[in-house]
Parts: C-alpha cells; structure tokens; sequence
C-alpha cells in the first residue's frame, strides 16, 4: 500500500471539513425556514450574490432577507404577539403569512415593485 502525499492529505481534510459544514447546514435548514428560501432559490439556479446588483436600495433589501432582519410580518408579528399563522401579509389578498417565501415568489402586492426593480437592476 503506498504512502499518502502531505497535498492528498491536505485535500482529504479540506473535503472531510466541508461534507461536515454541509451536513451541519443541511441539518440548520430543517429547523429554519430562511434558509430553506434561499437553498431552494440557489438550487433552480438564482444567483447569490447581492454584490452583482447595481442597485444600493436592492442589495440592502437582499442583505435584510438573507439575514432575518427584513420587516416582514413573520418577524415584526414576534414584537406584538401576534401567532405565525396571524402574521397575514397586507400587501396582497392571498391570505398567506407574510415571510421570506411568500415576499419573493408569490405576493401579488410586490410583484409590481419587483417588476420595476428587476427592469432598473438589470434594464
């Protein structure tokens, strides 16, 4: 049996070490619906970086997405007691909790201001 060479062994740590922060994210997206959003978004392809993104207004608004920061119901909801499935978005009149999910891919009441959006960044 041969010797491993110090760069195979140095790769094999480097490989080990990310499977271990992949499991260890995986296993975070269970538990945290957030980062759920932005797999899903990265899986079909979208792309990931806010820096791409000519405009400032945007990038902060992806940074406070990304983050769980945003002002979306399902966190300003936590500050007055409201319960998740009360955290109803005002700005459409689908009837759904206002998270991360809900404001990027179905809200009809920010469709039209991501519409603009999506014409001024990528015009």
């Amino acid at each position: 049996m041969r010797r491993l060479s110090s760069d195979e062994i140095r790769q094999m740590l480097r490989d080990s070490a990310w499977r271990m922060v992949r499991e260890a994210w995986d296993a975070e997206i269970q538990e945290r619906s957030k980062l759920g959003v932005v797999k899903g978004l990265l899986e079909c392809g979208c792309q990931s970086r806010c820096v791409d993104i000519g405009s400032k207004r945007i990038r902060r608004m992806l940074a406070k997405l990304r983050g769980g920061t945003a002002e979306l119901r399902v966190e300003t909801g936590t500050w007055n007691g409201l319960k998740k499935e009360e955290r109803i978005c005002k700005q459409c009149t689908m009837g759904e909790v206002e998270n991360e999910e809900h404001f990027q891919l179905r809200c009809e009441g920010y469709a039209e201001l991501g519409e603009k959006d999506y014409s001024r960044v990528h015009g």
